[in-house]
């Protein structure tokens, strides 16, 4: 619960318990009531005093300017208070409620951790009167969800598993999935029983599709002798990278490929060509794609998806636990060491899209092409006074459109098993000899195959995702 009752922007499901955020819905609201303080005090000349000196608010008879004091003591003493600071939406409020200019104020990444101990402004209770309209609510609920996300992810005593899971689901772009709406092209329609399977994928709930199944015949974690009650499987997070649940593997690879794709051709305005893919100077090693677009940010380059199963136990690492980015850093520098060099060899750009099973995004090819492109673009309509909301709506419908093709093919995975892919427990017994195949755990080794040219699935199992990698590389489809 912890998890589901946050932000979406937390690895929540955005909806949030008010109770969590009581102190600062009354704080919001006092400071948007203040602009009535002086004709309160001709009303009532005796507590003129009050309502001029908030340091007398604590001590104060009145419930009302009691608990204004409370609330207000509570909100400011959190670790996340100074991140305010940082925020584009609330540096004007913090600049207020400090006395100092927004324009001095720190810097920093929003989800990484609480802001570095530093010397920054203090708040100073009498500038809450000033607050009035500027949606001081919304500020201090940040800071009370931002520390509850960080109480979990920043305590050693929490198991890294979870922690891990409530990092990944705070990644850009992830569980965009729930508050999706379809516009009507088909791109963002989820259908209801997808929507489930995802949902309990996010928050670790057992899947009822996979209750008293096991992974395919070829799986050799799940599969034939095994009795498949480990968490790992039941809440679905084996299903999504195993290379033996219906292709889906594979298909996923390929669907981010043509979504890549399309960016590049509906937003960029270039071309993408799976033709002369095969650019290594000195192996046979290819990327997924190759693209040209006439724009500054490159002309011709290859792109290379991969996608990371975040929440497998070969990636619930402490180092993960405190850095969402950690496999996800991994799984591109693993693809940077193959192709970079290789590709400035081949005269052209390269750009890793790295995906992982939540739907999140990294990768030189969101912060070098998409992310400046709508930075840009924004900059043109502001130079120009028209509206950004435009923009902004399509960089949104990107992203939810990624998660939910992720979402899709996570559903298809995990069905794949509970329709009779997978056996029940009682269909126990050896290993055959027989049904051993090349496939390994996603625990140990299965990667996109993006380097061979054998890259055509089998029927019942990703050829492509067939060949095993070292550790390094494990639960990277």
């Amino acid at each position: 619960m912890e998890q589901i009752l946050n932000k979406t922007s937390y690895g929540g499901s955005g909806c949030i318990s008010i109770s969590r955020v009581l102190a600062a819905c009354y704080l919001g609201s006092f400071c948007d009531a203040a602009a009535y303080f002086p004709a309160f005090a001709t009303s009532v000349p005796a507590i003129v005093h009050t309502f001029a000196s908030p340091d007398l608010w604590a001590s104060c008879p009145s419930p009302a300017f009691g608990s204004a004091a409370s609330a207000y003591r509570q909100i400011i003493a959190t670790e996340t208070f100074a991140d305010l600071a940082i925020l584009p939406s609330e540096k004007a409020l913090f600049a207020r409620l400090t006395g100092t200019s927004s324009a001095a104020t720190p810097t920093a990444t929003s989800t990484s951790s609480p802001t570095a101990a530093s010397p920054t402004p203090q708040p100073q209770m009498a500038c809450l009167i000033t607050l009035g309209g500027m949606h001081a609510q919304r500020a201090f609920s940040h800071v009370l969800l931002r520390q509850q996300y960080f109480d979990v992810v920043a305590s050693a005593t929490v198991d890294v598993n979870i922690r891990c899971r409530f990092r990944q689901a705070a990644v850009t772009g992830a569980g965009r999935f729930q508050t999706c709406i379809d516009d009507g092209t088909g791109f963002l329609r989820l259908a209801d029983d997808d929507y489930l399977v995802n949902w309990w994928l996010r928050y670790g709930l057992p899947q009822p599709h996979l209750k008293g199944r096991r992974c395919a015949d070829s799986c050799r974690q799940f599969g034939l002798g095994s009795v498949a009650l480990a968490p790992v499987f039941t809440s679905g997070v084996h299903s999504v990278s195993c290379d033996s649940c219906d292709n889906a593997g594979w298909r996923l690879h390929q669907a981010l490929v043509t979504e890549c794709e399309r960016f590049c051709c509906e937003e960029l305005g270039g071309s993408a060509s799976r033709s002369g893919i095969a650019c290594h100077a000195d192996d046979d090693g290819m990327v997924d794609t190759m693209i040209t677009q006439p724009s500054r940010f490159c002309g011709t380059g290859g792109v290379d998806v991969t996608v990371v199963n975040t929440l497998a136990p070969s990636h619930c690492t402490t180092a993960a636990g405190a850095d969402a980015s950690h496999p996800l850093r991994a799984a591109e520098e693993e693809k940077l060491r193959r192709h970079s060099d290789q590709s400035s060899r081949a005269g052209h750009d390269y750009f890793t899209a790295v995906f992982t099973s939540l739907g999140g995004i990294h990768g030189s090819f969101f912060t070098d092409l998409v992310l400046p492109h709508f930075k840009e673009e924004t900059a043109r309509a502001k130079a120009s006074g028209e509206d950004t909301w435009a923009i902004v709506r399509r960089k949104q419908r990107l992203l939810d459109r990624w998660s939910v093709v992720v979402a899709r093919y996570n559903a298809v995975a995990i069905r794949a098993v509970g329709a009779g892919f997978g056996r029940t427990r009682r269909d126990t017994g050896p290993l055959k000899a027989s049904s051993a195949s090349t496939h390994t755990s996603p625990d140990h080794s299965s990667d996109d195959g993006d380097d061979v040219k054998e890259n055509r699935p089998r029927n019942g199992g990703g050829g492509r995702l067939a060949r095993s990698r070292a550790a390094a590389a494990s639960d990277t489809l």
